[in-house]
Parts: structure tokens; C-alpha cells; sequence
């Protein structure tokens, strides 16, 4: 389509489709199929004459066919479908190949399966309009591994993995049932900082027993922002190292007496 846009259409008169029609097939040979191709350098018409002899006519499939409508998955865990945006559960995207298989029960609800529509994976209420974005907020919890995995994997992010797991546990008595989100923000928090704040943040939360992810984060945040600096004492010695006497020299000060006296005289 590309060629004959910008080599016949391009800047051609337009009388009728029937005048077209002739003139584009008067073009295909004398110009597209007769020139030699500039990659292969072989004339298209002649290579068609070839090749016409080794095709073999369509055979139309007669017979009921199911088809499975799939749609791909992006990196955000979502699948477009007919104008809005659907959410699937974290770690459904596994590449640019990943599908699903999608179908419609009793015009009010969509159900997400497997790309071969065997195993559902999700199910959802389909909104009315376009532009929709429906999403499951279950569906953002990584549930790949068991707490107690987790917070192995999280405590060894830290220097102290024995007092990283005492101050996780502390966090799980006190927020069982978020527990799981949690240990997410602490490690995304951990993967993105130095070690050296990241600890002492921590061990900071377990001595005043903070079992927040939220404050731990602003915690960290501040570490960072102003973290103790030690003060550093420049010597500034000429180049032969030794400290002049002028430097020694003690300035005059003035008597505050002598102020008040000029003082009371004006």
C-alpha cells in the first residue's frame, strides 16, 4: 500500500475509479511488475509466473468452528476489550506474547480465562459507556510466595537480617491482615536506597517499636535528606608548611568605655 501511495497515487489527477482502475493496471506493467525488485533484483510478474504452478486452490472449512477470542496482556496487568480497560491479578503479564481469552455471560458480566479459555482467572462487571478502567484492587497484591517467605526475603535485604525479621514480625502482629502490602512497600523501599540508611531507618522502627510501612518510608526519607555530617578541619599552611607570624597577630579591640565616653561628649 505504501509503494503505490507514493508511487502511483502520489500527485496523480483523480477523474473517476474506473479511470483509476486502467490507469494503475497499465502502471503494474510497465513500472511495479516489470522492473527488476531493488532487494532481490528479480522481475515480480516473471517470479509470479513461476510460482503460479506450485499454488494450490482455498478449500473453504466446512463445518462448526470455535473460536477463542484472545486478547494480549499489557505490563500494567491489563487487557483492552471493546473501549475499556480490565485489571488481571499481579504477575499475569509473563512478556509481549502473553494472552487471555475473554467471554461475555449473561451481557452483564466479563469473564478473563486462560489463552485456551479453560481456566478462569478473573471475572468482572462490565460498565456502561467506553473509557471504563474496572479494576480489582485484590488484584495489585503479589500473592506469589507465603508471608513467611516474604518476610525472609525482605529481612535480607537489610545488614541485620535477625533484627529486620524481629521488627517484620512486630509489623505482622500489628497489621495481620495487611501485612502482605506492607512487606511490599518496605522492599520497594528497600531495593531503592543505600544499605547504610536503610538500617539505620530500621533499627530506629524497632527501638521506638514503629510498625508502619508509611512511616518507615518517611523515616527513610528523611535519613536520606539530612544525613550527619562530620565536621572536617582544614589547616590552611602555606607551601612551606610552616604558620606565619602574622597569623598570630592579635587584633586591637575597642573599649566599650571609650563609646560611651565620646558618647556623653556629643
Amino acid at each position: 500500500m505504501k509503494y503505490v501511495k507514493q508511487n502511483f497515487l502520489y500527485n496523480r489527477t483523480y477523474h473517476n475509479i474506473e479511470t483509476l482502475n486502467d490507469e494503475v493496471l497499465g502502471w503494474l506493467g510497465r513500472t511495479a511488475n516489470s522492473l527488476p525488485h531493488g532487494t532481490t533484483q528479480k522481475e515480480p510478474w516473471a517470479e509470479f509466473t513461476i510460482e503460479r504452478s506450485f499454488l494450490k486452490p482455498y478449500n473453504a472449512h466446512v463445518g462448526p468452528v470455535t473460536t477463542i477470542a484472545t486478547y494480549t496482556v499489557r505490563k500494567d496487568n491489563v487487557i483492552s476489550y471493546k473501549g475499556n480497560f480490565y485489571s488481571l491479578p499481579l504477575g499475569t503479564y509473563k512478556g509481549k506474547e502473553t494472552l487471555v481469552a475473554v467471554r461475555v455471560e449473561d451481557d452483564a458480566f466479563l469473564v478473563i480465562t486462560d489463552a485456551l479459555g479453560e481456566e478462569q482467572i478473573c471475572r468482572h462487571k462490565i460498565p456502561v459507556g467506553r473509557g471504563n478502567k474496572v479494576a480489582n484492587t485484590d488484584h495489585k497484591r503479589d500473592k506469589s510466595a507465603a508471608i513467611g517467605e516474604m518476610i525472609a526475603e525482605v529481612a535480607a535485604l537489610f545488614e541485620h537480617p535477625e533484627k529486620a525479621r524481629e521488627w517484620l514480625e512486630m509489623i505482622k502482629a500489628d497489621k495481620p491482615r495487611y501485612i502482605r502490602d506492607q512487606l511490599i512497600m518496605i522492599r520497594q523501599a528497600a531495593l531503592q536506597t543505600a544499605s547504610a540508611y536503610l538500617n539505620k531507618s530500621m533499627e530506629y522502627c524497632l527501638f521506638h517499636k514503629i510498625v508502619s510501612a508509611a512511616d518507615f518510608k518517611s523515616i527513610l526519607a528523611s535519613t536520606e535528606q539530612f544525613p550527619k555530617k562530620e565536621t572536617k578541619i582544614v589547616r590552611l599552611n602555606p607551601l612551606s608548611g610552616e604558620i606565619p607570624d602574622k597569623a598570630n597577630i592579635q587584633p586591637q579591640k575597642s573599649s566599650i568605655e571609650d563609646f560611651e565616653h565620646i558618647l556623653k561628649k556629643s
